[in-house]
């Protein structure tokens, strides 16, 4: 970028709805928010239209720091969270991180 709003470079795709849990109400991947674990860049998403019952979380995970090649990207079959019927949990809600106190762990 070539300042905090300004895109210099060209844009990279890194994800489109695939799966069946990606595309309840609409087609979505979106709202990423990233967690840095050891050797490895992840990225939450948000998956669904966020109105369905089957709105959930997805997650793509990079361990070869090539950020900017959609191919060092893998994404997981299936989502990381999601609610269930039979806990009548539904909607988990836009994916954030924080540290915990410690600062040790990520919350």
């Amino acid at each position: 970028m070539s300042n905090p709003f300004t895109i210099s470079g060209e844009r990279v795709l890194m994800s489109t709805p695939e799966y069946d849990w990606e595309k309840m109400g609409m087609p979505i991947n979106e709202g990423p928010q990233v967690l840095v674990k050891e050797k490895n860049i992840m990225i939450v998403y948000s998956a669904s239209g966020s109105w369905a019952e089957n709105y959930c979380l997805g997650l793509l995970v990079n361990n070869s720091k090539d950020i900017l090649n959609s191919k060092s990207w893998i994404k997981k079959s299936q989502p990381v969270f999601k609610g269930t019927v039979e806990n009548k949990s539904f909607g988990v809600g836009h994916g954030s991180f924080v540290k915990s106190p410690s600062g040790k762990d990520d919350w």
